[in-house]
């Protein structure tokens, strides 16, 4: 998958689809970079320093295991807030 959206780099990282970043030439790209820094997937970025990305395999487990993190947080802050 190539995409340059926020949205589509959530959902490949979600669904373990491997994926090539194209980052956007407007001021959502700092989310995109934020979620591969986050989830240690910066490498798939496309740039001319790496024109190969796409034939590299995808390693999802360290992105599974903060997504699977984050989840218990949110549900927790979630939960708090509906006690309240």
């Amino acid at each position: 998958m190539i995409t340059d959206s926020f949205h589509g780099t959530a959902f490949a990282i979600n669904f373990n689809t491997p994926f090539v970043e194209v980052l956007p030439n407007n001021k959502t790209g700092t989310r995109n970079m934020s979620i591969l820094a986050l989830t240690g997937l910066s490498e798939r970025i496309l740039c001319d320093d790496n024109a190969d990305v796409a034939d590299k395999a995808v390693d999802f487990s360290y992105a599974n295991k903060v997504l699977d993190e984050k989840r218990v947080e949110s549900r927790e802050i979630l939960k708090k807030m509906i006690e309240e």
